[in-house]
């Protein structure tokens, strides 16, 4: 069972998560609507939810930092980067926005993956921080950009992602330690072949979300997400 994604751990081993399959691969848009919707989740929480949670729960080590007050650059300093990479690179640049990271086919020794692009890390508190991603791709997966606001204290991060084989993720997420919060928000969108899709999902506070399913601004779908598994199970509407 894989731990929840959406919790921020502050003091971890490994710098970046685990990738699974390509969304780049196009659904069979013969499949029907609950199939392919089934396939578009689980597609996503593979692609982007897993790789990029790994990756704020390695980076957020480095805003542990024992002053009182907010951490705000260049407090924060570069780590030791030179034993992350078995293949490739990864450098780190401190100036006034803060950690400038970037990593070049970077295959990350504690856990097998590789890293490219750049992402920019700027601390906002002593358990907050912002990161910046600049075209990152996990194992030549699709490149992704946005903006991610994470607040330890308040167990709160709020997602703004894109991906170049369009895939858009929009989340308001709180969750201390489990699944996300009741009242958290997240949407989904996809772009498969000539339909665009947006599963929009609705939490309870436990590990089971509800979700509905459009194609073409027609409900075509709801589903049902494990979000400890990352397993979809979508009914016809």
């Amino acid at each position: 069972m894989k731990r929840s994604s959406w919790i921020v751990a502050l003091c971890v081993a490994a710098l970046i998560g685990t990738m699974a399959c390509d969304s780049d691969d196009v659904v069979d848009a013969v499949l029907p609507a609950s199939a392919q919707a089934e396939a578009l989740l689980e597609s996503a929480f593979a692609d982007v939810v897993e790789p990029v949670s790994g990756l704020i729960d390695g980076l957020g080590d480095l805003l542990s930092n024992p002053k009182a007050g907010p951490v705000t650059p260049p407090s924060v300093e570069c780590p030791n980067t030179t034993t992350v990479c078995s293949s490739g690179t990864l450098t780190c640049d401190a100036d006034s926005s803060g950690l400038n990271f970037d990593f070049d086919t970077c295959d990350v020794a504690l856990d097998p993956v590789i890293v490219d692009g750049a992402v920019l890390l700027t601390p906002t508190g002593e358990t907050s921080f912002i990161l910046t991603l600049d075209t990152v791709s996990f194992n030549s997966g699709s490149p992704m950009s946005g903006t991610l606001e994470i607040d330890g204290a308040a167990c709160s991060q709020d997602w703004v992602i894109t991906t170049a084989d369009g895939v858009g993720l929009l989340a308001a997420v709180v969750s201390c330690d489990g699944p996300p919060a009741a009242g958290s928000t997240l949407t989904i969108t996809f772009t498969n072949g000539s339909d665009y899709w947006v599963a929009t999902f609705t939490f309870d506070g436990t590990d089971i979300a509800d979700v509905t399913v459009t194609r073409n601004s027609e409900l075509v779908s709801t589903c049902e997400m494990n979000m400890e598994t990352y397993e979809a199970t979508c009914m016809e509407i």
